[in-house]
């Protein structure tokens, strides 16, 4: 195990999806305490900066140059990849932990001095979330009880939100969230279900509905949107940081297998989660406070690429919207303060 003299700067590279990043936090975390003289740098895609300032002890966040992300096929032009290099030897890492394998960062990394450590040299990785990216952590000589991923909602991040909550009469009145999106077909729930189940518990609860659409959703929000009873109060457009402090005001949110779902358990909101292909044992959001809604199926779970190509999706089709409103009666059942009597 490296004694912790030993590493006096280290540089985090952070995959590069929502969901992978939230639940990698455990295991950053631990990086951070197994080394806290360390200076530590982190490089990831740009929107991360704002979300990740207050809730990990990072210095500098360096872009992520997306060229190094191609497995073993990855070419960086000798020029880049010496520039990368220097940027390393320069900033004093001696110790690069990479979530995402990179050959051409391995390499530079190695060429500036530092130790390189990337997922790929995890023998066996688990299926699990968070205990997968722990084990990278752990060849590192980190590691850590606490497997539960936080995100800490800074106070900019939290103004914005109060202001938000006060221009559309929200403030102290109770709202359900809603996000439709799915990074495919085998993980989004229909749009016309979202809509009757929101319907459902705006009349059932007297919730106010927000919707929150990000730039990938703009279709299935459009639909949602167009079915609601009542127009609902719309989320887009805003950054990560005011995301987590918006869902962090809400008093639980319906979605599916998704980003925002790990977001939204990371800030301590309560989630309705709709499941498809994808196991939630392996990617359910962390903690003992939210809702799995899934419908069995025989083909299931299947890795993404079958999921991709599958063209009845009956795993996540299937699933009524009885069958969502019965895990919402469920989480309120269990928080009866989600909304007021």
């Amino acid at each position: 195990m490296a004694k912790e003299h030993d590493c006096a700067g280290m540089l985090v590279v952070l995959w590069t999806g929502l969901g992978d990043v939230i639940t990698s936090l455990p295991a950053v975390r631990a990086l951070r305490e197994r080394y806290p003289a360390a200076r530590v740098a982190l490089m990831g895609a740009a929107p991360l900066a704002a979300l990740l300032r207050d809730t990990v002890a990072f210095g500098d966040f360096a872009p992520l140059d997306m060229r190094l992300l191609t497995g073993n096929r990855d070419r960086l032009p000798e020029e880049d990849r010496r520039r990368l290099a220097g940027f390393l030897r320069d900033g004093g890492f001696d110790l690069v932990v990479s979530f995402p394998s990179s050959a051409a960062l391995g390499a530079s990394a190695r060429e500036a001095g530092a130790r390189y450590l990337e997922f790929s040299n995890v023998a066996d990785p688990p299926v699990e979330a968070v205990e997968r990216a722990l084990e990278l952590a752990r060849l590192a000589g980190a590691d850590t009880a606490d497997r539960i991923p936080r995100i800490v909602v800074g106070e900019a991040a939290r103004r914005r939100a109060d202001r938000f909550l006060r221009e559309h009469d929200l403030a102290g009145r109770p709202a359900a969230g809603l996000h439709p999106g799915g990074s495919h077909a085998g993980k989004r729930w229909p749009a016309s279900s979202f809509a009757a189940a929101g319907n459902a518990i705006a009349r059932r609860y007297g919730a106010r509905i927000v919707l929150f659409e990000g730039p990938a959703d703009r279709d299935a929000a459009e639909e949602v949107r167009a079915g609601l009873d009542a127009a609902p109060v719309d989320v887009r457009g805003v950054d990560l940081a005011e995301l987590a402090a918006l869902l962090a005001r809400t008093a639980f949110l319906l979605c599916n297998d998704s980003g925002p779902m790990h977001l939204a358990a990371a800030v301590g909101t309560p989630v309705v989660a709709i499941f498809g292909h994808s196991d939630p044992l392996n990617w359910g959001p962390c903690g003992d406070r939210h809702e799995i809604v899934r419908r069995a199926v025989p083909c299931g779970p299947c890795p993404p690429e079958t999921a991709r190509a599958c063209p009845t999706a009956e795993c996540v089709r299937g699933v009524t919207v009885d069958d969502v409103l019965a895990g919402v009666e469920a989480l309120v059942r269990r928080r009866p303060g989600c909304f007021p009597a």
